[in-house]
């Protein structure tokens, strides 16, 4: 059985604006593609289902942005939540920005319970940043308004993620993770007597990194998407030698831990933790180190304000739902936040990796409907370079 569904959306719009009064709009396609799956749960087994997702929106940045998203699902007896899925979707804007991404997700391969998701994934960009490496690089916004830590960039990348089930008791899951990948980078200065090409450092001329890679991943948390209790950990090691043709010949160890607990005493609210630490090894060309700032490390500062061979951040926050209407299933929750990390190289003394910390704070509210599943997110946060908003869907962690 085939089923077709075509999903129509008006273009949708959020203006904020925050510092030095920059106006920022949210693009949709996350929160549109997210509700899908939900609806598709409920299709007869043995069937295929399609969606089409238009997606609008306004960034600074990028300025006006508009997009494409076609979702396949194939459904077989047995199989959950899925035989498979396809996501094929495109992202272009007003100032030069393209998007092109193609996902492929199976729940079982080769009539395993391994579960492999491969991306491949085309992306051009105006604006991506380079502030110097370490982490005591300045800043200064006469020269972030006149595009000094500005460059473009283009990158070509494939990745392939595959869970291995090695054991599984009630909610606690241990899996094991083979990883391979293969990307392209080159960027470009903006012409502006820019600080990249001021510096010139490794991987200013771009290349290939290529990579095989293992991991491990623990995780007994009770929701995937709204945590109340339970943990998840996570250990991968990358390597990319010379055998994959890789231009740059490097390793990355990345290590993750999670932990969420419900304070009773404080009408439920859920402390959330999440502790990061990645290392790299080799001749790094500076787009792949390790780098905080942005709204997945260190929210606050712009993306990848700080970059070095390894770093290190934190994150906690308090969560609470503040109003509950069951008849329609809408929830309104609010959180503080606190980030703070930092990051270091090879020759700094390890007594100094607990010290000068980067730390930002902030606030954000929650809103859920539709499902529990389903949950829309806005975080103000403050850094001692500006202030920043984000709008997603799902918390952070």
């Amino acid at each position: 059985m085939r089923t077709i569904i075509l999903i129509f959306l008006k273009p949708y719009s959020f203006t904020i604006a925050f510092h030095h009064s920059v106006v920022y709009l949210v693009i949709l396609y996350a929160l549109l593609a997210s509700i899908q799956p939900i609806q598709a749960r409920s299709f007869q087994a043995d069937s295929t289902s399609y969606a089409f997702l238009p997606s609008f929106g306004y960034n600074s940045d990028v300025g006006i942005a508009g997009g494409l998203a076609l979702n396949r699902y194939s459904y077989k007896t047995g199989i959950n939540p899925y035989k498979s899925f396809i996501d094929l979707s495109t992202l272009v804007s007003s100032k030069g920005y393209y998007n092109a991404r193609l996902t492929y997700n199976r729940p079982e391969v080769f009539g395993t319970n391994a579960r492999t998701n491969l991306e491949i994934i085309i992306n051009r960009t105006l604006n991506d940043n380079y502030f110097g490496i370490g982490n005591q690089t300045s800043f200064s916004n006469n020269l972030w308004d006149d595009n000094h830590y500005n460059f473009e960039s283009i990158s070509f990348e494939i990745d392939v993620r595959t869970r291995h089930p090695l054991s599984q008791k009630n909610t606690t899951k241990v899996d094991f993770l083979s990883l391979a990948g293969f990307s392209y980078n080159i960027p470009y200065d903006n012409g502006n007597k820019s600080l990249i090409e001021v510096q010139q450092p490794l991987g200013f001329k771009g290349g290939w990194v290529n990579y095989v890679g293992i991991g491990l991943m623990w995780d007994n948390r009770d929701n995937e998407f709204a945590t109340t209790f339970g943990n998840q950990s996570s250990i991968e090691l990358y390597l990319m030698p010379e055998l994959l043709f890789s231009d740059y010949q490097m390793a990355v160890f990345l290590v993750e831990a999670k932990q969420f607990i419900t304070l009773s005493a404080l009408s439920n609210t859920v402390l959330a933790l999440r502790g990061n630490l990645e290392h790299s090894f080799g001749d790094v060309p500076f787009w792949k180190l390790p780098y905080l700032g942005g709204e997945n490390s260190i929210r606050g500062y712009p993306k990848a304000r700080f970059r070095d061979s390894s770093a290190m951040f934190y994150n906690v926050e308090l969560r609470n739902w503040i109003f509950t209407d069951e008849e329609y299933d809408v929830k309104l929750g609010a959180h503080i936040f606190s980030d703070a990390g930092r990051v270091f190289n090879h020759s700094e003394d390890w007594d100094r990796v607990f010290l000068e910390h980067k730390r930002t704070w902030g606030l954000g509210l929650a809103f859920s409907t539709f499902s529990s599943d389903i949950i829309f997110r806005a975080d103000y946060a403050f850094s001692r370079d500006m202030n920043r908003f984000y709008l997603g869907l799902g918390y952070l962690f």
